[in-house]
């Protein structure tokens, strides 16, 4: 008789474990690099009618642009409505509420600010520390 054909025990399969985004890029980060650019989607009030509007954010090279809806292909945005410089910029939370401000003093016409509200808190401060970078990068 034909010997048995030998039976594979099943292979215990390794496991691949990723760390969280923001841990990753901080891992990899080089010292004196530029900050990593950010993309989401966030609530932005109006500076006329200060309804909330869903509007794509793209965070890079220290300015934060805003869009109508998002894109695959840089700009990663279409149909821009707008973008503050984060250079001297200072950054605020309360709750929800982030809010951007130009250095320039509110009664100046080049005086900018962006009032967001981004609900959830892992993603607030995910936010908050990628703009806090890319303002402490730029200013210097």
């Amino acid at each position: 008789p034909a010997p048995a054909p030998a039976v594979e025990e099943p292979k215990e399969e390794a496991k691949v474990v990723e760390a969280a985004p923001a841990a990753a890029a901080a891992a990899t980060k080089l010292p004196g690099a530029p900050p990593a650019s950010r993309k989401g989607t966030i609530f932005k009030q109006g500076h006329m009618v200060k309804n909330w509007k869903n509007r794509f954010f793209v965070l890079e090279g220290g300015i934060l642009a805003y869009y109508e809806s998002s894109s695959p292909r840089p700009p990663y945005g279409i149909n821009k409505k707008g973008e503050i410089s984060l250079v001297g910029c200072t950054v605020s939370v309360d709750k929800s509420i982030v809010t951007i401000s130009s250095s320039q003093s509110a009664n100046d016409k080049g005086h900018k600010e962006l009032v967001l509200d981004i609900k959830y808190p892992n993603e607030r401060q995910e936010w908050m520390e990628s703009i806090s970078e890319h303002i402490t990068y730029y200013t210097k």
